[in-house]
């Protein structure tokens, strides 16, 4: 039996969870939930989405989309326009230029760097949270507990085996004895690795067309 080390944690904002993280899992890497920093954003810039001046309005929605910038280059263009508003106080670019310190962490467009099976956030953890609850309590022993953390994998196993058996089989056949899913696949549980010969599927059925002689884009097969 090989022993596998946690490798990369997404979490919020808490600093003890950071902490907790460092000493449990030293070997891993810490990574922040998109989804938290944008809450806080909100929070702190909701004054712009209040009235009807369609200049801060926007402002505000370029603002708490920070976090989900597909591209670094998108997020530098963003933030460098931001900074520069007239609408936000000194304090408030200080706030936004020591929090973009971290962009690394949880910008979309760099956490793409990092195998995460497509996640930027904690929603799916803690959805699940919130389908366990209804399994477990204080009162449950530990054996039940991982009892039920399999049967909850199943269920969403044969979902997704359910939901892939409409798409095309050759290619799926294809993709299983590829050298990528090989590799992962002593590593990440089955429902990561469906998830990931979706994606992997979905990634090769694009062609190229091109528009003029400057212009091409990409058309889903």
């Amino acid at each position: 039996m090989t022993k596998k080390v946690l490798e990369k944690v997404k979490i919020n904002e808490l600093l003890f969870y950071t902490l907790a993280i460092k000493v449990v899992f030293p070997r891993s890497e810490n990574f922040i939930c998109s989804w938290h920093v944008q809450q806080n954003l909100k929070k702190k810039f909701c004054f712009l989405n209040r009235g009807n001046d369609p200049k801060k309005k926007t402002l505000y929605r370029e603002i708490i989309n920070l976090p989900f910038s597909n591209y670094p280059e998108v997020f530098e263009g963003s933030i460098s326009s931001i900074i520069k508003s007239k609408y936000i106080s000194k304090e408030l670019k200080k706030y936004l230029e020591n929090k973009m310190q971290q962009k690394q962490l949880f910008v979309k467009g760099y956490l793409k760097s990092h195998f995460c099976c497509g996640m930027c956030t904690t929603s799916r953890l803690e959805s699940k949270h919130r389908v366990m609850k209804r399994y477990l309590n204080s009162g449950k022993r530990l054996t039940e507990l991982f009892q039920v953390m399999k049967e909850l994998e199943d269920k969403e196993l044969n979902k997704l085996k359910n939901e892939i058996e409409f798409k095309n089989v050759k290619e799926r056949s294809k993709i299983e004895s590829s050298d990528l899913i090989n590799y992962f696949n002593e590593i990440y549980s089955g429902y990561a690795m469906e998830r990931l010969k979706d994606n992997s599927i979905d990634s090769v059925n694009y062609k190229i067309k091109k528009v003029n002689q400057n212009q091409w884009y990409f058309i889903f097969i």
